[in-house]
């Protein structure tokens, strides 16, 4: 089971790191699913203390079982509109998002990069 990585969104309130939200968007072709996580970055400690931030790693948030460009943005979407996330508010995903499209690097939440995204791992399979 090989996941690649195919999307990503970060956003942090005020370019301050401690209150960074990760989503990342994988698609793993040999089970045609595609998986979206959010890690939180939240901040510890005070103004008397070393501070710094805590973060318990990646939290599935939906799977997508043949997953099209639609279904894709739903499940994005779904998570950069919820509130208690900073994507919304301070990501502006629909310009900010981006995706990983044959090594470069494509910015956008829309259908055709979605595809685009996805399409990358079909077009080896109809070539044999």
């Amino acid at each position: 089971m090989a996941r690649y990585q195919i999307g990503s969104l970060d956003a942090s309130i005020g370019y301050d790191s401690r209150y960074t939200d990760y989503l990342r968007v994988e698609y793993d072709p040999e089970v045609d699913t595609a998986y979206v996580s959010v890690k939180e970055s939240t901040a510890i400690g005070g103004n008397d203390g070393p501070g710094g931030s805590f973060s318990n790693g990646y939290n599935l948030k939906s799977t997508i079982v043949k997953p099209t460009a639609k279904t894709l943005l739903d499940a994005i979407k779904c998570v950069t509109g919820n509130n208690n996330y900073n994507f919304k508010k301070y990501g502006k995903p629909t310009k900010n998002f981006e995706w990983s499209i044959d090594n470069e690097e494509k910015l956008g939440l829309n259908a055709k990069l979605a595809q685009a995204a996805l399409n990358q791992f079909n077009s080896d399979d109809s070539e044999s």
